[in-house]
């Protein structure tokens, strides 16, 4: 559990210094383009841009800082060894599932679920030409995709299963947007 709090720390304290950022960036935008400022849906593209830039910061640093070796020398290592590399889907979410630990089990593969329902829900609240569910799917499986892809280079594990579970989890935004639209149908209003 406090893996858990550490990382929504770090996520949240990242967050909060570029949205009051962002924030002053877009009323100066708005300003100088003559723009109406409209302010659900532009606190909403605030948190959706805090969002992934926490993201990034958890996910695509290394833990340890840059590899003093040359980036290919440790990826074909890694490669070679299979350290820290998992190819084979559902392995990893086999292995959490049969040690039995169910604490456990949820907050790495709940974690990996729940930390992408921003990049499905957010984008259709925004933007009209993402409010389709193939796009939802797309959107996070490339952004998964790229994140464990730029992890090899950086020495951090990479695991196919993540790209599975974030997938689902840009889904599950995306389906959650659809319950909200049913439920608030004034908020297709925030789109452009």
């Amino acid at each position: 559990m406090r893996a858990v709090f550490y990382y929504l720390d770090n996520m949240l304290s990242v967050m909060l210094l570029f949205f009051v950022l962002f924030g002053i960036y877009r009323r100066l935008w708005l300003r100088k383009h003559s723009r109406p400022v409209r302010f659900f849906r532009e606190a909403l593209l605030g948190v959706f841009a805090a969002f992934l830039i926490a993201l990034a910061g958890q996910t695509i640093l290394p833990s340890h800082g840059w590899a003093r070796e040359p980036v290919w020398t440790g990826v074909s290592e890694r490669i070679a060894n299979g350290l820290s590399i998992n190819l084979i889907p559902f392995h990893t979410i086999g292995a959490y599932l049969s040690r039995g630990n169910f604490f456990l089990s949820l907050i790495n593969l709940g974690g990996n679920v729940v930390v992408f329902l921003p990049i499905g829900l957010m984008p259709p609240l925004l933007w009209k030409k993402w409010q389709r569910i193939w796009k939802a799917a797309g959107a996070g499986f490339l952004t998964s995709l790229s994140i464990e892809t730029i992890q090899l280079f950086i020495g951090r594990s990479v695991d196919i299963d993540d790209v599975l579970l974030n997938t689902l989890g840009a889904l599950l935004g995306y389906l959650l947007y659809r319950v909200l639209l049913r439920l608030f149908p004034a908020i297709k209003k925030l789109s452009i």
